[in-house]
């Protein structure tokens, strides 16, 4: 029988932070900074937390809300100095937590000393640092190497005036690619950003974009399908991945007791994901999926058209994303329902009304915490928050996300001093912590008890298979989770607004048993699911 190789960062619960949206030390509660989060590290201790991913942090124009770094080795201002952040992690340390950082490392920002050395002349030893081409003449009219778009809109080349060439930028034009190719940046990326943060503590990194390092070096044209389409496909994926991932972790996070996650867009299939997690390639730990969180999505991410879902949809695609667990891979996957670049999950894949929206952060927090892999929970997301109201103009995407968290019954995002439609949504009333600490009915506190749950049944929360058994319905979602040596649990859950009834399953000698503790909702145990409502069930030997 094959079983899993059990490692801490499997069993660990990991909590993700923005720093300026999360807690402002100053008390003016509009920029969050290192200390408020040394401020509220008993607080996501007592959650049950294992890990705390900080999203970037360092020194940065923000043009991409930080993953355009000018300087690794210091922090943005507003948030503090390189001195915070470690009694940060010393913080963390203290009370058996690890740390992760965002590495950044596909691109840095224009106003970083290698770019700026880099485009100063093209006879500077830092040139090759960066993705460099002349242009190409087609009709007599300069145009890009390629025709790729970058994600966030227009060409991935811009035009250097001075120096008379293109440089190359998947994301912001403020963002241009580093050159893998080059030895010198790779040795650079080891030395100065990666050993230098683990030397002072830094438990490991989630690796934004770590799939695009490799490039085509052809640069050829991508087939015209879309005018809006970026080249994800001719990307991501690139033919040295490999190869520069396995270099990162033997030069880096392999020689400490490091975790990464990373992340890896445009990776849908098992047997290209298994190529960087797995256990004979030897590069990452994990990977972020975007199956799930895309579910929603229509076919221009960034162009906001939503597409509509069902639950069965939602349902095969985690059976399928929790395949990847299955011991005969000998890998691992990450499990999320919100970040930094997603809406809040209760009006995604639940019901954010008030008379819905407590018992739907339930439910989604039952179904996050139930599966394989290791959940990630993102700020707020433990109290239910919401996204931010209609009438916010639809460019400001992030703000679904980057709302300041509500520490307490004052609202202290300063543009929405005097927005009335804000006070509407509840976020005055219950969606902050004081409201919900100790009150067992929260969300807040459901967290704690399903936390506390899934680590007292390990084997089959964390390395249970998953049998879904009503795969083609849309109104609940049905399913048992199985450790190989036989225990057992069941979760009922109901993704309408209505009464759902549903049957215990037959499984061998084993009686179901509610776990009354995460019983929430009207229904009646083992028989009528209420509005939104999980049961959980844990088997017993009859």
């Amino acid at each position: 029988m094959i079983v899993h190789d059990k490692r801490w960062w499997k069993e660990a619960v990991v909590y993700q932070i923005f720093p300026r949206t999360f807690k402002d030390s100053k008390g003016q509660g509009d920029y969050g900074d290192i200390q408020g989060i040394i401020s509220k590290l008993d607080y996501i201790k007592k959650l049950g937390v294992d890990v705390v991913w900080v999203s970037p942090f360092f020194k940065s124009p923000q043009i991409d809300l930080g993953y355009d770094i000018s300087d690794y080795q210091d922090v943005h201002e507003p948030y503090g100095k390189v001195s915070d952040v470690e009694e940060l992690i010393a913080g963390c340390h203290e009370r058996g937590m690890k740390v992760l950082f965002d590495l950044v490392v596909n691109h840095t920002s224009d106003l970083h000393p290698w770019f700026k050395e880099s485009r100063s002349s093209k006879d500077n030893p830092k040139r090759d640092w960066y993705m460099w081409r002349p242009a190409r003449c087609i009709d007599g009219v300069r145009q890009p190497p390629c025709n790729w778009k970058a994600a966030f809109g227009g060409s991935v080349w811009e035009w250097d005036e001075p120096s008379q060439e293109y440089y190359l930028h998947y994301f912001a034009v403020e963002q241009p690619d580093l050159n893998w190719e080059n030895s010198e940046v790779r040795e650079a990326i080891y030395s100065e950003v990666c050993r230098f943060w683990l030397d002072k503590g830094c438990g490991g990194f989630r690796i934004d974009t770590a799939n695009l390092y490799s490039k085509h070096l052809d640069f050829p044209d991508a087939p015209i399908v879309d005018p809006y389409q970026p080249a994800w496909k001719l990307v991501c994926n690139g033919p040295k991945i490999h190869e520069f991932l396995r270099e990162l972790r033997k030069e880096t996070w392999g020689r400490y007791d490091a975790m990464t996650i990373g992340e890896c867009g445009e990776t849908f299939e098992i047997e290209d994901i298994l190529k960087y997690v797995s256990k004979e390639a030897a590069q990452l730990d994990m990977i972020i999926q975007f199956d799930l969180v895309n579910i929603d999505h229509g076919s221009r991410r960034f162009q906001f058209l939503p597409q509509e879902w069902k639950l069965s949809q939602f349902k095969k695609i985690t059976r399928r994303a929790q395949e990847l667990t299955d011991p005969k891979n000998e890998a691992w996957a990450a499990i999320y329902l919100e970040n930094h670049d997603q809406g809040r999950s209760v009006p995604r894949f639940a019901n954010a009304s008030p008379a819905h929206r407590v018992n739907s952060a339930k439910l989604l927090a039952t179904y996050l915490l139930s599966l394989s892999g290791t959940p990630i929970i993102y700020q707020g997301q433990e109290i239910g928050m919401i996204n931010c109201p209609e009438s916010w103009e639809i460019e400001k995407e992030y703000k679904d996300v980057l709302t300041v968290k509500m520490w307490e019954e004052i609202k202290h995002a300063a543009e929405a001093e005097n927005d009335p439609e804000l006070l509407a949504q509840g976020r005055k009333g219950e969606i902050n912590v004081a409201a919900q600490e100790g009150v067992a009915e929260s969300p807040l506190e459901h967290y704690r008890r399903l936390i506390t749950f899934r680590k007292q049944h390990p084997d089959a929360t964390v390395y249970g298979g998953i049998e879904i058994l009503d795969l083609e319905g849309d109104e609940t979602m049905l399913y048992l989770k199985r450790a190989k040596h036989g225990q057992a649990l069941f979760f009922a859950l109901n993704f309408t607004a209505d009464e759902q009834a549903f049957e215990l399953p037959i499984v061998d000698d084993i009686e179901f048993e509610i776990v009354q503790e995460l019983k929430y909702g009207k229904g009646q145990a083992g028989k009528i699911l209420g509005p939104y409502e999980a049961q959980v069930f844990v088997g017993r030997a009859k």
